[in-house]
Formats: C-alpha cells, structure tokens, sequence
C-alpha cells in the first residue's frame, strides 16, 4: 500500500539534533507517515538512539559518509510514498508544515516541488530559495557585492532588508534550499533522482534545474515554516565545506552554463578564494579562539582557489565519484 508522504532524513554524528527533528516529525504534523532515517557512517550513537527511541523508523545504514545526494537516493528508491519529504536532521517542524506542503502539491499536479520557509532558532527569517547559478552571482558572492546589492541566491543565515517582501508570499523560484523539499515521486520519475557526484552542495539546484526542464514548477510556500539550526554538520569541518561548496557550484555552471561563463565563474572563484583566505590568515591572528576554524578555512578556500584556476584555464571540472559502495539496510 502507497502511503502518502514518505519521509528521508540523512544524519552523520548529529545524534541530537535528529532526536529532536524525529520528535517534531512524531508531533501530529501528519496523518501517516514512512520515516527513512540514511545513517552516513556516524559513530555517536545515533543508532543506538534510533533503535531505542523511535522504532518504527526505517533505517538505512551506510558504513562510511557517502554524501547527501546518494544517501537521499537510497531511501527514495525503496519508500513507497506518492510524495518524498527530504529533510536536514538539523531541523525542527512547525505545526501543519508538511500538510501545507502537500496541499501544493495535491492542488496543483504541475508543481513538481514545494518548500518551505526556513527560520533561524530565534525565528528570524533564514535564505531558503534563488536564482540558477551563473556568472553574475558568482562575482556577487566571490567580492561581497552580496553584502551590499543583495542577489536572489541563498547566501549567509539571515536574509536582508530589500529581500523581505519575498519571503512574505508564494510564489515560483528557480531553486529551493535542500534542508526541506517536498517533491512529487513522478517528478523524480521524469527527473532523475539527486546528482549523486556531488558530495554536498549543488545537488539541489541541480535537481531543481532538472524537473524544471521535466516541465514541473516549483513553489516557495510562505505558510509552511521549518526551524533549520544551518549548517551543523558542515561546521565540523570548514574545509571540506568550502571546497564541496564551490565544486557544486561550478559544476552545475559547466553543465547547464556557457563554456564562456564556466571559464569566467572559475576566474571569480580563484581570484575571490584567494582574497578570502588572506582575509583568513589576518583574521586568525587575532582571532585565537577560533584556531581550529581559521586553518580549516584557509584550507578551504586554498583548495577553491586550485579548483578555480584549473576551470579557467582547463575550462573543465573533474570530479571523482566513489566507485564502490557498501551499504547495510
């Protein structure tokens, strides 16, 4: 029997904060619900948790971090829902998000995604929807220009004065965040599931490109509100953050950009990451509590630089996928 909204949740050393992202799934917010739980290898007892706290929860258990878009695609290929609810562990449910967020897509079959409106912990209205990568946006964010003249891109935890009035409103946009996607399952049947060569960051706007291009639309819900705590696993390590990041980026822009923008995208990444990682070595001078971060952001933004030159002079981007997976269910 279909059920109709299958819920995927991927977790990596986030023990408590997907007990609490279960505990708000529990609360009412459906009338029934599959729950898949794609455990990436976490070695702080959030197994354990699950066994003993939640066990009607699905499980999926991978045996080392396999990335956000392949562990998403595991569950999505065995749930049996009409709907998939992809969500971040470093999530909290508001009441009646996910009815809201099945409504659109119940009312409206073209709609091939929904999502919701992110907040911050102190509910302060958090980047949740933008426009397709490219090279505009890419210069905006690589100089700070964002800071300034705000670009529909989903940059920083708070999103400024001048963008307010969209986050007020439905309405259609190009990308929507993947800490909260409500997705139709023929869509990704037209689609394609997740990009799973990349690792983290990029797969959603990727995945958003193609089910435009399957003929779906995709919807921004205003009322549907989801606390996300941003960013939780990823701050364990900056480095590998940033360097994920920009190849996500600049990946989507070589496949669906120009090869003229690709270069140029690529120029803005070394040249920006350069800047950012001497802003870094000043930074960490001063900043001596925050050792640990400063060197893992230098290294960061040390390997963006490398990934920008070579996609400017190469005008290409290799990325090595894992060839062999092991999984455990």
């Amino acid at each position: 029997m279909q059920t109709s909204i299958s819920i995927v949740i991927v977790n990596y050393d986030t023990s408590d904060l997907l007990r609490n992202c279960l505990n708000s799934v529990f609360s009412g917010q459906v009338e029934i619900a599959e729950v898949w739980v794609v455990d990436n290898g976490s070695t702080d007892g959030s197994l354990e948790m699950i066994k003993t706290e939640f066990p009607s929860v699905n499980v999926i258990k991978n045996l080392s971090n396999f990335g956000y878009g392949f562990a998403n695609n595991q569950a999505m290929k065995i749930a049996s829902g009409k709907y998939f609810i992809l969500l971040n562990s470093d999530t909290i449910i508001s009441p009646g998000a996910f009815q809201r967020l099945a409504l659109e897509l119940d009312e409206h079959p073209d709609i091939g995604m929904a999502g919701p409106q992110l907040t911050n912990q102190d509910g302060t209205i958090q980047p949740s929807f933008g426009k397709f990568m490219n090279t505009w946006i890419t210069f905006a964010y690589q100089f700070f220009l964002y800071k300034i003249i705000p670009v529909n891109f989903p940059l920083g935890d708070t999103i400024k004065p001048a963008q307010d009035s969209q986050y007020r409103h439905d309405h259609e946009v190009d990308w929507l965040s993947g800490a909260c996607l409500a997705v139709r399952r023929d869509a990704v049947d037209k689609a394609g599931m997740l990009d799973e060569g990349l690792f983290m960051y990029g797969e959603d706007m990727e995945w958003c490109w193609r089910i435009h291009n399957a003929g779906y639309r995709i919807r921004f819900c205003a009322e549907a509100k989801i606390t996300h705590l941003s960013r939780q696993s990823s701050r364990k390590d900056f480095s590998k953050w940033i360097t994920s990041y920009t190849i996500g980026n600049l990946r989507f822009v070589q496949h669906h950009g120009t090869a003229f923008s690709f270069r140029s995208c690529g120029l803005f990444t070394f040249f920006g990451s350069i800047f950012r990682s001497l802003l870094w070595r000043i930074f960490s001078v001063y900043l001596r509590e925050r050792k640990v971060e400063s060197r893992q952001r230098i290294s960061g933004y040390s390997n963006a630089a490398r990934i920008g030159w070579i996609v400017f002079i190469k005008g290409k981007l290799t990325f090595q996928e894992k060839t062999r997976i092991n999984t455990q269910h």
